[in-house]
């Protein structure tokens, strides 16, 4: 929806483009309301990803900081982060109005709630190996895991295996 000026509602469907023929004056606003769900997307080796309108939603991992040989700084995952997606479960969105910072700073201001259980993934040198192709899983074993904004995290896994239940 489109709300103008004047306090003019205009009905906008996705897909469609409009236009608002009015006569501007300095200091007129109008606001739009994109009504958003998360949606799983179908990514390489049959992974997902879980989408909110433009955002990628990523798991962002508690992270651990120590100092290299060199000065550098190497950053590894301090909390679970090899997850599958537990198939035709429910996404929830939920809006905290929170103001994001860059890169990890402060609350995400939408997270998605998504269920997923602990898959056999392991790591290939500093990396995530290749994504798991449909692992099977215990739905009993699932949990709740956030999601938050891809472009607000540092370290991030945003493409997940999508478990077959057993």
């Amino acid at each position: 929806m489109v709300f103008l000026p004047d306090g003019e509602i205009m009905q906008v469907r996705a897909g469609d483009v409009s236009c608002v023929r009015r006569r501007w004056r300095s200091g007129d606003v109008i606001r739009l309301e994109m009504g958003t769900v998360p949606r799983l997307t179908k990514w390489y080796h049959q992974s997902g990803a879980v989408e909110l309108g433009p955002l990628l939603m990523a798991l962002q991992p508690v992270e651990r900081r120590e100092r290299t040989e060199n000065d550098d700084w190497e950053v590894t995952a301090d909390s679970p982060w090899n997850w599958a997606l537990v198939r035709d479960e429910p996404l929830k969105a939920v809006y905290s109005g929170a103001r994001p910072g860059a890169f990890g700073k402060g609350d995400a201001p939408v997270k998605v709630l998504v269920k997923a259980v602990p898959v056999d993934w392991h790591m290939d040198g500093g990396s995530a190996a290749s994504v798991p192709m449909v692992p099977a899983v215990k739905e009993k074993d699932a949990q709740v895991i956030e999601l938050v904004p891809f472009g607000g995290t540092t370290l991030r896994i945003g493409q997940f295996p999508l478990g077959r239940g057993k």
